[in-house]
């Protein structure tokens, strides 16, 4: 499902609108699992909350020279203020994986940088892992922030998540 999302993401200048069906339960596929008396979210739901609640409102096209296919999946967008410039960085595979960023377009100098990143908290490095009634937060977004000396950097991306870096535009 987290690559169905990135897909959205990244054409969503070609996606006029897309939704979330199987909210609850659903034969064990909704987003937020129940009983009689609790409930968990799963992993989806981390992520669509943070594209939903973190992305801008105009994409951005991004030059890469790294293949297609190098195993990190980006997308950007920009604020609709146009103050700061958000960037979504899927890593599906097991290896943890190293990318060169440049937010220099959008201000010469470093800044603290928000981070999201959504993965197994137990670094288990198992794709199917999931939340459930007896580990309820094993996959959730953990906030950090990260110090970029300069618009150019190289960030580190976990195995198997989805890390959203906030840059302010300066």
């Amino acid at each position: 499902m987290l690559a169905l999302s990135q897909l959205l993401h990244r054409q969503c200048d070609l996606v006029e609108i897309a939704n979330r069906s199987n909210l609850i339960n659903s034969f064990c596929s909704g987003i937020i699992q129940t009983d009689n008396h609790r409930l968990y979210k799963t992993p989806t739901y981390y992520a669509q909350q943070l594209y939903a609640t973190l992305a801008g409102t105009r994409p951005l096209r991004l030059a890469s020279a790294r293949p297609a296919n190098a195993g990190l999946d980006l997308s950007a967008t920009l604020s609709g203020k146009g103050d700061e410039v958000v960037l979504f960085v899927v890593n599906d595979t097991l290896s943890a994986a190293t990318c060169p960023l440049d937010f220099s377009a959008f201000g010469s100098n470093g800044q603290s940088v928000a981070v999201w990143t959504l993965t197994d908290r137990q670094h288990a490095g198992e794709p199917d892992v999931a939340n459930s009634f007896a580990e309820p937060e094993r996959v959730v977004p953990v906030q950090a922030t990260f110090r970029a000396h300069a618009a150019r950097f190289d960030y580190p991306f976990p195995p198997l998540s989805l890390t959203v870096l906030r840059w302010k535009v300066k």
